[in-house]
């Protein structure tokens, strides 16, 4: 059963992401991510991105309950699944007004990637899903280039997959990389949506490669473990 949430709602703040062609997420090994979202998804000594958190999905979320990893690592809890989140790697969450579903927001310290992910109980198909939501984000960017939706190859005993994005500039003038990766199950029809979003500056970090782990537990939890998982 869904929870829903009381606290006010507000938008999350938009972040920014990577240079880069989104990869098929294939292992997610975003060059980009996410992204995942992905939205998220900048922090340490430069300014935050404020682009790149917006809610993963085109709905306002409630208010967030910040709190920052413990060492060494703290376990994320989405409706559907859990991951990991490493050192270094701030967490909050929020609920979606209507569904109750759970949105986890990770905005990395030092190199500004961001993540979302949430899981819902939607039937979304793949390729349309994660295109619909890439386009309602790519509205806060400029100088846009298209990663069009591609299916991504996971067991199709137990679901589909698709991954796309794009490649964009935040208002501060930060070119960034976004990915959406979308999961569904095929048992219930439940969704995994995971966003990324990597500044070209943090494109080359260790979070990248923490992104991607995290991004391949989420979907081993989830039932449809994706490529290289």
């Amino acid at each position: 059963m869904r929870r829903s949430s009381s606290a006010p709602r507000r938008a999350a703040p938009a972040s920014q992401p990577t240079s880069r062609r989104a990869p098929l997420l294939v292992g997610i090994t975003v060059t980009v991510l996410t992204a995942v979202v992905v939205t998220g998804l900048v922090f340490g000594p430069r300014q935050p991105l404020d682009q790149s958190d917006r809610p993963i999905i085109a709905v306002a979320t409630s208010s967030r309950t910040p709190s920052p990893s413990p060492a060494p690592s703290t376990r994320v809890l989405l409706d559907d699944t859990t991951f990991p989140a490493p050192a270094g790697w701030t967490v909050s969450t929020s609920s979606l007004p209507d569904s109750g579903d759970t949105v986890a927001h990770l905005s990395h310290a030092s190199s500004g990637t961001r993540l979302q992910a949430a899981t819902l109980a939607q039937p979304r198909e793949p390729v349309a899903a994660c295109e619909a939501l890439a386009t309602g984000f790519s509205e806060r960017f400029t100088d846009v280039t298209w990663n069009l939706g591609l299916p991504v190859a996971v067991d199709a005993s137990l679901g589909g997959a698709a991954t796309c994005g794009f490649r964009g500039s935040t208002p501060l003038g930060d070119r960034v990389e976004v990915t959406f990766t979308l999961v569904q199950r095929t048992v219930d029809g439940h969704s995994l949506l995971w966003r990324s979003v990597v500044d070209d500056e943090g494109a080359s970090g260790s979070s990248v490669a923490e992104a991607s782990a995290m991004a391949c537990s989420a979907s081993r939890g989830f039932g449809v473990p994706l490529p290289l998982c």
